[in-house]
């Protein structure tokens, strides 16, 4: 199902809902480095990464980073 919009178009509705129905003002998400697909669908719907956590989760394989993203509602409407 990839590359068919869908998780584009959850995460923009659910942004939506966050600041529109419920009024929230910043959301924060965490992602791992190597999910470049899903950094580019955040990056789509508004987010910017705001911090770089090396070496953050052990894995079988190494270890795995983690990219801190916020979006505002400001930025949203482009204040």
């Amino acid at each position: 199902m990839r590359g068919r919009g869908i998780g584009l178009a959850l995460v923009r509705w659910l942004v939506g809902l966050a600041f529109d129905e419920l009024g929230l003002h910043r959301l924060e998400l965490v992602v791992f480095s190597f999910n470049d697909s899903a950094r580019r669908c955040y990056e789509r719907a508004g987010f910017i990464e705001e911090g770089h956590v090396h070496h953050a989760r052990r894995a079988s394989n190494g270890y795995w980073d983690l990219i801190y993203m916020a979006l505002l509602e400001s930025w949203r409407r482009g204040d």
